[in-house]
């Protein structure tokens, strides 16, 4: 699990960026060669990233946060400006072994089990795929 501190940005520093999703080591600091993309403002998406990240339920992503472009598909990238931007309805794809072991979790959970239960948990994975 790598940790990751955003500076705050002045005259004198820059921000450093790093990936979000808890099995990524990308960060700017590094020299890496991803670009970093901010959590959408609305609320939604920014909840289907929120929990694609494999971090823990309760993990609020901050103004900082971010997810680097290698877990985001070519086609969600618009390369063809300045600076390359996401599609609006853009969500992290690639790369989430953390995401997948969640979804495992929740499918093998002893509520899923008891059947007064399962309907919950259908809901709840069907929340992760669908943006």
């Amino acid at each position: 699990l790598a940790l990751c501190s955003a500076r705050i940005t002045t005259k004198r520093f820059t921000k450093m960026r790093c990936c979000s999703v808890v099995t990524c080591n990308s960060s700017s600091e590094k020299g890496d060669t991803v670009q970093f993309f901010n959590f959408p403002s609305d609320p939604r998406l920014r909840n289907v990233w929120r929990l694609r990240t494999g971090r823990p339920d309760s993990w609020i992503p901050t103004k900082n946060s971010s997810i680097c472009s290698r877990h985001f598909s070519d086609d969600k990238i618009r390369r063809n400006s300045p600076r390359n931007t996401l599609l609006k309805d853009a969500v992290p794809t690639l790369e989430l072994p953390g995401y997948y072991l969640h979804l495992f979790k929740i499918i093998h959970s002893r509520y899923c089990i008891n059947l007064r239960y399962i309907v919950l948990c259908v809901q709840e994975v069907v929340l992760h795929f669908i943006p």
